[in-house]
């Protein structure tokens, strides 16, 4: 039946249902396909229980649901019992408020009046439980906006953006953090906040929150094991900010001890590949280190292909741009045009857009160094449609667009001098820490002095 039902994309339905027909089934394809579905997901839930992939409390949960079913109602409450001492340990708020409901109708049903006290006792911590749990939902929910608005921009200059994320963090919950009365609701605050500044490219106020992430899941290593991707998260950004901080020391312990982290199953397999190439791309290129970030290239260019389907496209965007860099800055054209190239490629994505204008506006300024064998006008033409008022780098957009414009018509003699206008007119926005502005800067001051692109960035850093 399993192959009758796989034949399916293949075979018409009349092929199909003569296919069922030795079958003793329904003749009702839509009701067997339900059904098979139902038993499916059945199976995948045995498996990840036999594959430990559930929380105890959440096995001691259908355990006592079993139990009590079974009119088993004393081993139902002690099982729930121990369900619930586990989910308190975590502060896995859903499951205790659960476990304590299910008790709750345990207890009940007994009807023991020297149950009494136990039963009042856990009503009121089912009650507290609850508001919790209500309370982390509205962070959750204030986390999942924010989210929402840095998703396509890490920064914007979108007014009603803007506006959106001021609103949020205006909001009584946001004012202080004592209103966050569990683990899972403080995580929640900062994580919002550490965003916000983020927005404002407040990088000291924005690490702050990251070191209160990282000490709110070491406080408690167990959840660290329950869930170790929003712990290499936590840890991801933190090392990130130090890194662009200067802070490398620090930085290079955290990243030692990120890559040392156990991971399990292709999840957490995935999301470890990509906090610490990432991390490493950021940690190389803020010190300089151009030819050591490079040496990781392979490793980067095997994980895309072996992860490309469980691999966001965030991340894809981020690895890819930051190899497009690292070429850019050594002077490595055809290269660094090979991987803003990519990013062009896979089309116009929701994520990371701040990402996907820069690498359009690198790719072109370093196409316009063989314009005379290229339909240039082209190229420049096709890149305004990309461009976006909503999006921060608007303007600088429409400064390179400009630049290129007037840049493409003049004689050889003045090259320098319009590679030196250009340099000017990018010094605000690199002052503003616009998205791609430094690099642009620094490779238009090298072109400008007759120096390498690599050069003048190590003596933008002080390393010259």
């Amino acid at each position: 039946m399993f192959s009758a039902l796989q034949a399916r994309r293949q075979d018409p339905n009349k092929k199909l249902k003569h296919a069922l027909n030795k079958y003793p089934i329904s003749k009702n394809l839509a009701v067997e396909k339900f059904r098979l579905y139902e038993v499916l997901v059945m199976y995948v839930k045995e498996l990840n229980t036999a594959r430990g992939k559930m929380t105890m409390q959440r096995k001691k949960l259908e355990e006592a649901e079993v139990l009590f079913d079974m009119g088993l109602r004393v081993e139902a409450a002690e099982v729930a019992e121990k369900g619930i001492e586990k989910a308190v340990e975590m502060e896995d708020l859903h499951l205790e408020v659960l476990l304590r409901d299910l008790l709750r109708r345990v207890l009940k049903s007994m009807n023991q009046s020297k149950l009494v006290n136990k039963r009042t006792e856990n009503e009121y911590l089912l009650v507290m439980a609850s508001k919790k749990l209500a309370t982390l939902m509205r962070y959750n929910q204030i986390n999942d906006r924010m989210f929402d608005y840095m998703r396509s921009y890490r920064v914007t200059d979108s007014d009603a953006v803007k506006r959106g994320i001021e609103e949020l963090v205006n909001l009584p919950e946001m004012k202080d953090v004592n209103m966050a009365d569990s683990l899972p609701s403080q995580t929640r605050y900062h994580t919002s906040w550490e965003h916000y500044y983020g927005q404002l490219n407040d990088f000291e106020k924005s690490n702050e929150h990251s070191r209160w992430l990282l000490k709110l899941w070491e406080k408690k290593p167990e959840r660290i094991q329950a869930d170790p991707s929003e712990y290499r998260t936590a840890m991801t950004n933190l090392i990130g900010k130090l890194s662009m901080l200067g802070h490398t020391e620090e930085a290079a312990q955290l990243l030692s001890k990120l890559q040392k982290l156990s991971v399990k199953g292709r999840k957490e397999e995935t999301s470890h590949f990509v906090g610490v190439e990432i991390q490493y791309q950021l940690f190389y290129l803020n010190q300089g280190q151009l030819q050591k970030a490079l040496e990781r290239e392979s490793i980067i260019l095997e994980g895309l292909k072996k992860f490309q389907k469980s691999i966001s496209n965030s991340n894809r965007l981020t690895l890819i741009y930051n190899l497009g860099i690292n070429y850019l800055l050594l002077d490595k054209d055809k290269k660094a045009i090979h991987y803003f190239d990519r990013i062009r490629q896979l089309g116009s994505l929701p994520e990371r857009q701040d990402l996907q204008g820069v690498a359009r506006l690198l790719r072109l300024l370093l196409m316009s160094n063989k314009r005379s064998e290229l339909n240039f006008e082209h190229y420049l033409r096709n890149s305004q449609r990309f461009f976006s008022k909503n999006h921060r780098g608007y303007d600088l957009e429409i400064l390179v667009h400009d630049w290129l414009l007037r840049h493409e018509k003049v004689s050889i003699n003045n090259v320098s001098r319009s590679l030196a206008e250009f340099v000017e007119l990018l010094k605000p926005f690199v002052d503003g820490n616009t998205l791609g502005a430094e690099e642009m800067w620094l490779w238009a001051k090298a072109r400008a002095e007759g120096k390498s692109t690599e050069q003048v960035f190590l003596e933008h850093l002080g390393k010259a």
